[in-house]
């Protein structure tokens, strides 16, 4: 059987930081096993049938690994300890709550003379309301340093999550989208439907899983959409302009771009960024996708700056 492609998503990276040590170890030998059979017998797997799209998981001890798979894919959704919560989202409802129902009109009942000149009427009850910032729910557990530490949040945001009491001041962190999505994935778990709809990396190894666990390895390739296949095959000679709001994937489709440039027979080629963290995280892309060292690929990565 030849082995299959596998990707990730954000969630499941963020959910394996969330493991201890030899949990991690042993799901980097459960996506292994994966690669070769997806539905191996060593990996007790079970077809959840209320999902779409062929979920299945397996076990991993006390925890569930959850993955879909086809034909020479597989797509690492979740992994997660189980519990009550494994099969289910948690986000909190944050909504406001709705006005109670008016009561139904009753049928109107006979009074007598005496009843209609002196009963007083009966004032109607204030109703109840309740503003946004009065709907408070508390944290499943508080964000402590030690676990922003495994969860690998830069310390310079450790202060200002450390002080979130109720759920949704967390909406209101002054902090990057990507750490925010890591606190929310390991607090709120999500549900797998939502999951299966987030955007795929590319998992050259699993030994990356244990290297991601570690820090060694900050970034995963994004895998390109049909548009962006349609970008990378176009005009191979001369420079072309890609336009694009954050996050829509131009960096990724720039690293591509070089791997396409060497199949033409391009070389050397210069990849030039703006800041020394996007030229770190470039290089790392690009060892993935070439898969070698970038001192081996005839390939060079710099900032504009330093030009």
């Amino acid at each position: 059987m030849t082995a299959c492609t596998v990707s990730v998503t954000n969630t499941f990276l963020n959910e394996l930081l969330n493991l201890p040590k030899k949990i991690s170890n042993r799901v980097e030998k459960t996506v292994r096993i994966l690669k070769e059979d997806p539905k191996s017998v060593q990996l007790e797997p079970k077809k959840l049938k209320q999902y779409s799209n062929n979920v299945y998981r397996a076990r991993i001890g006390d925890h569930r690994l959850f993955y879909s798979f086809g034909h020479g894919w597989v797509k690492l959704l979740s992994v997660r300890r189980r519990d009550e919560r494994t099969y289910t989202g948690c986000l909190p409802d944050a909504s406001l709550p709705q006005q109670p129902p008016q009561e139904a009109p009753q049928s109107a009942q006979p009074q007598s003379p005496t009843s209609q000149a002196h009963a007083p009427k009966e004032a109607a009850p204030p109703v109840k309301t309740i503003a946004a910032g009065e709907v408070k729910t508390a944290l499943p557990r508080q964000p402590t340093p030690e676990l922003l530490a495994q969860w690998q949040i830069p310390q310079e945001y450790w202060n200002e999550i450390c002080q979130v009491s109720y759920s949704e001041e967390l909406l209101e962190l002054s902090i990057p989208e990507r750490f925010l999505s890591r606190i929310l994935d390991n607090l709120f778990p999500r549900a797998i439907d939502d999951i299966q709809n987030q955007a795929e990396y590319r998992l050259q190894d699993p030994e990356d899983l244990n290297r991601f666990f570690e820090g060694e390895l900050s970034a995963f390739l994004l895998r390109l959409d049909a548009e962006q296949e349609k970008l990378l095959q176009f005009g191979h000679q001369g420079p072309i302009l890609v336009k694009g709001g954050p996050g829509t994937g131009k960096s990724t489709l720039a690293v591509y771009r070089v791997q396409r440039l060497l199949e033409l027979g391009y070389r050397p080629i210069l990849f030039a960024t703006f800041t020394n963290a996007l030229a770190n995280y470039s290089q790392q892309l690009l060892e993935q996708l070439l898969e070698q060292p970038i001192e081996q690929t005839q390939v060079g990565v710099s900032t504009a700056d330093s030009l």
